[in-house]
């Protein structure tokens, strides 16, 4: 196994039957990876703020005097919805 070069990508991605999948849309991405690895970093970045957030109002409803099995119920259900967009 060996990496690609910059002209198979290029050769690759100009291929006319090649116009949509999966395979494509990682080559473009191979070509110039800054794009997609800002959008991951922001993913994540995103996934751990909804997780400190789901904390904090774990937090407050706690000290409210609400049940501690409905807060512990609504951060599982965040963290749930937010693994399953990545």
């Amino acid at each position: 196994m060996s990496k690609l070069q910059r002209h198979e990508i290029e050769s690759y991605i100009s291929e006319p039957h090649k116009k949509s999948s999966e395979l494509l849309n990682g080559y473009r991405i191979a070509l110039d990876p800054a794009t997609w690895l800002a959008e991951k970093e922001a993913m994540i970045q995103d996934t751990v703020d909804m997780e400190e957030n789901a904390e904090i109002d774990q937090l407050a409803e706690t000290e409210d005097g609400e049940d501690e099995g409905a807060a512990g119920s609504h951060f599982s259900c965040c963290v749930l919805s937010s693994s399953v967009t990545s």
